[in-house]
C-alpha cells in the first residue's frame, strides 16, 4: 500500500488531508517545514489581530468549508465584516472610501490566516489521526518523477541536518509516496 504525500500544512493543504481522509484514503501525510501552530482557543496568542495576516473567507470559502464539515468550527473564530476601504491611488492615507455591502447572500467572514491553520490542524489531529499524520520542521527539498509513475521525495528537517528520502507510486491528483 502507497502513501499520500501533500507539501505544505497551510489551509489549502490541511483542507486537502481532510478530504482526502473522507473519501477513505488512508496514510496521508502532510509535509511543513514550520512548527504545529498555537491551538485557536489560546487567546493571549490570537488577542491582537493587527499581529496577523488576515483573510476573508466570502460565499465559496464559506461553502467549500461547509462541504468539508468545517465551517462551524471555523466560523467560532471568525469575524463578520460588512464592507471595507477602498483606497484610490495617489489619494492619502486618510481618504479611503467606506464600502458597505448590504445585498450579499453570504457575509464576509475574517480570520487570522494562522488561526485558521490552528482550527484546521486540531480537526486533522482529532478526527482523522489514523488517516492523517502531520510532519511538521519538516522542508520538502526536491521532487524528482521517475518511470512507472514513481516519486523520489526529499524531505530534510528544517532543524537537523539528517534528510529522509521517500519513493512510491504517483496518481494524478496527489503524489502518493
Amino acid at each position: 500500500v502507497s502513501s499520500t504525500a501533500i507539501i505544505g500544512g497551510g489551509p489549502s493543504g490541511l483542507a486537502t488531508a481532510i478530504m482526502l481522509a473522507q473519501k477513505g484514503w488512508t496514510d496521508v501525510h502532510v509535509y511543513d517545514r514550520l512548527p504545529a501552530p498555537p491551538s485557536p482557543d489560546n487567546d493571549a496568542v490570537w488577542g491582537d489581530t493587527a499581529r496577523f495576516y488576515l483573510i476573508g473567507l466570502g460565499g465559496r470559502g464559506q461553502k467549500a468549508l461547509k462541504e468539508l464539515g468545517v465551517w462551524d468550527e471555523v466560523d467560532r473564530f471568525c469575524t463578520t465584516v460588512v464592507g471595507r476601504m477602498d483606497w484610490a491611488p495617489g489619494s492619502g492615507p486618510d481618504e479611503g472610501v467606506e464600502r458597505i455591502f448590504t445585498d450579499r447572500p453570504y457575509l464576509t467572514k475574517v480570520i487570522a490566516r494562522d488561526r485558521l491553520v490552528g482550527v484546521l490542524h486540531r480537526i486533522v489531529t482529532e478526527r482523522y489521526a489514523e488517516h492523517v499524520r502531520i510532519h511538521h520542521g519538516v522542508a520538502c527539498t526536491d521532487v524528482e518523477w521517475l518511470q512507472n509513475e514513481e516519486v523520489e521525495m526529499t524531505v530534510q528537517p528544517t532543524r537537523a541536518a539528517d534528510s529522509e528520502v521517500a519513493t512510491g507510486t504517483a496518481s494524478s491528483c496527489a503524489p502518493r509516496l
